[in-house]
């Protein structure tokens, strides 16, 4: 009854089923995982967590169980990072990673939960795990080198953004980091290449770029806006049509 409920969109209907049908026989792993799909689906991910882990508990290699289990892991592990709970993040998705060694999207979120406590050099470890498995994901190489950045690894973090912009020319974000790399290293003129680009696309970083330029060792100073604007202009050339 509750999977006919859940299948024509009835979903509260559905737990409210899958909890009654558990309550007569709370060991169901049947049950179990149906109630964690339901949670899940309703975005309770934490509770979802919990209901699929039991069934993992007792069948450790029932592979539909596992791959809920990931998912919900993964859910869960996201909410904890965008709430501020990172560190409680970590030992959840490294005990699933270490299960599904292969899934990208998992080291990714691993990454992104050990960047976000602050642990770089692991999160580029869980990142390069992530683009071995899945070298087109943007996001990753992204994060990575954003992690390099903060690092000051500043070679590995323009290795990193470039190959960002060989998979989105068009990523604005990664031009900006890059010409910020580039003004790190020295290189101004080719920084200013770069700001000329993003600005480009997107006309509103004028500001942040003239705070680049002013407050890092090798940079340069225009007295107005419309001085720098002028200079990002014939740089980057023509609008294009």
């Amino acid at each position: 009854m509750a999977v006919a409920l859940f299948n024509t969109g009835h979903q509260q209907d559905a737990l409210l089923a899958c909890q009654r049908a558990l309550a007569a026989a709370p060991d169901h792993p049947g049950l179990q995982q149906l109630h964690a799909r339901l949670l899940l689906s309703m975005g309770d991910a934490a509770q979802a967590l919990s209901s699929v882990q039991a069934v993992v508990a007792r069948y450790p290699d029932h592979a539909p169980a596992l791959r809920l289990q990931a998912e919900a892991t993964l859910r869960y592990a996201a909410q904890l990072v965008d709430r501020g709970q990172a560190s409680a993040a970590v030992p959840l998705l490294k005990a699933i990673a270490t299960r599904h060694v292969t899934r990208s999207d998992i080291w990714y979120e691993c990454g992104r939960a050990l960047q976000a406590c602050g642990r770089l050099r692991e999160a580029i470890e869980a990142y390069e795990r992530a683009s071995a498995h899945d070298p087109g994901l943007t996001p990753v190489w992204f994060a990575r080198a954003l992690c390099c950045e903060d690092l000051g690894l500043l070679d590995e973090a323009a290795d990193a953004l470039a190959t960002v912009l060989t998979l989105e020319p068009g990523h604005v974000e990664a031009l900006f980091n890059l010409a910020l790399v580039e003004q790190g290293r020295g290189r101004l003129e080719a920084a200013l290449d770069g700001y000329a680009r993003a600005w480009r696309l997107r006309a509103n970083l004028l500001g942040r770029i003239a705070m680049a330029l002013c407050s890092r060792p090798c940079g340069a100073v225009w007295l107005e806006p419309e001085g720098l604007a002028s200079e990002l202009s014939r740089r980057a050339g023509p609008t294009p049509a």
